[in-house]
């Protein structure tokens, strides 16, 4: 005799493929292969379509792709690794009342590249606009015990992952499940510790993610308008400990979060992370994303301006920008000095760093060395902002290139004891990507 959770799974057994992009519909006892019912998640059709739920996971061996239950011929995916974990999604769905869930690796063509390069700009958006997310958490074992602060819950791999950063935070409502499928919390849940105090899941959350507890609270819609109460640095510093495969995806995975598209180009390693700074440029005024440091030893000098990784936002949690005291970040290039070196035009309060070295004799060469004092503050101390050190390039001193990137400078009258002044004050410069 077959075990209860087999015939429901027998009971609920149908896949329904959608024009692209696509979500799946259950109906009971049947397979259907024909796309019965035709929904285009895009943002011109969001008012018109039912509710749905989402799926949040971490990818595992032998996933149910799009092929899996679009091609008739293949065979029937309960047989494969992942379709357990399909299977109880839809089943969760059922239970909640819901008719339709997106799942990504059955939900997505992935042989189609405009298919592709569409769900990852949109997938942000997919996520708000569902009913509820369910996060299943493959490695965790009955309710993860979440009050304990290294249990499976906060050890779980669902938080190493990039992508699962904005399933956490965009949709109105999140569900965290263990491996078998029973219900841990919500992520605004409230879990009761002892007779004397209550502990806010979020609290767990936060620590494990840095993301702050208000923002893991609110029962809402994440908006790019309340996101802006965060520096892109803050931003980026929620994914510094996330890893993705493959390496691109780790500046696509964060598309959503800043509200930005650029086109995909898998192949291009950590270029695809370059590409995404600057996007943000264009997008924001905001010097924090120039506020990173790095403790990785290049083999060759790295004197860019902008991060070579998300791991270099690690220790940016702390750098705000307050409201109303931005100077420009523009992304204009300009060939100049060298016709193939790209430089972006910059405004920086700029000012000598004066070095303490050994008296130069006549005609010696002073240092070049500079300051580019950012206006974002350090928001346990807000009158400390970061400066980068650059150093000039050219006799003029309006081209410079980023120099020691393993530390950013604090700037301010507690650091400079009333003794920094500029000598160009805020100056439009090239500066070196």
């Amino acid at each position: 005799m077959a075990s209860p959770k087999a015939v429901k799974l027998e009971a609920v057994m149908v896949l329904v493929p959608m024009t692209s992009p696509h979500i799946i519909a259950w109906e009971p006892k049947q397979r259907m292969m024909s796309s019965v019912v035709a929904l285009v998640m895009d943002a011109h059709f969001f008012g018109d379509i039912p509710r749905y739920a989402i799926l949040s996971h971490t990818w595992g061996e032998n996933e149910v792709l799009f092929a899996d239950i679009h091609d008739p011929l293949t065979p029937h995916p309960a047989h494969m690794a992942g379709f357990q974990k399909v299977a109880g999604s839809c089943m969760q769905e059922l239970h909640d009342g819901f008719d339709y869930i997106w799942i990504d690796t059955c939900c997505i063509d992935k042989s189609s590249s405009a298919e592709l390069s569409e769900s990852i700009n949109s997938m942000f958006q997919w996520y708000q606009h569902s009913a509820v997310c369910y996060a299943y958490l493959a490695d965790v074992a009955d309710d993860g015990s979440p009050t304990n602060p290294f249990s499976d819950f906060e050890m779980s791999r669902w938080f190493t992952r990039g992508w699962t950063l904005q399933e956490l935070l965009a949709p109105y409502d999140v569900h965290f499940y263990n491996r078998d499928w029973q219900f841990i919390r919500s992520r605004e849940g409230v879990l009761r510790v002892d007779s004397s105090g209550r502990s806010d899941l979020a609290e767990r959350i936060n620590r494990r993610t840095n993301i702050p507890t208000q923002t893991l609270r609110r029962f809402a819609v994440l908006t790019q308008s309340y996101l802006a109460q965060y520096s892109v640095a803050q931003r980026f510093s929620w994914a510094a400990s996330r890893s993705t495969t493959p390496i691109e995806d780790q500046a696509y995975s964060l598309l959503g979060i800043f509200g930005v598209h650029m086109p995909l180009l898998y192949g291009e390693g950590t270029q695809s992370f370059i590409r995404l700074q600057q996007e943000i440029m264009k997008a924001y005024n905001d010097q924090s994303l120039l506020a990173w440091t790095t403790p990785i030893q290049h083999l060759k000098p790295l004197n860019s301006l902008l991060a070579p990784s998300i791991a270099a936002f690690s220790k940016s949690d702390v750098v705000i920008v307050p409201s109303k005291t931005q100077w420009p970040l523009s992304s204009t290039e300009a060939d100049i000095l060298v016709p193939s070196s790209k430089f972006m035009d910059l405004g920086l309060f700029l000012c000598p760093l004066r070095l303490i070295e050994p008296r130069r004799g006549p005609g010696e060469e002073q240092s070049l060395l500079y300051l580019g004092i950012l206006t974002c503050v350090n928001k346990f101390d807000l009158m400390s902002h970061p400066a980068i050190v650059l150093q000039a390039i050219n006799d003029k001193r309006n081209a410079f290139y980023r120099v020691d990137i393993f530390k950013l400078i604090s700037v301010g009258p507690r650091h400079s004891k009333g003794q920094l002044r500029s000598e160009h004050g805020v100056r439009t410069m090239f500066v070196c990507k």
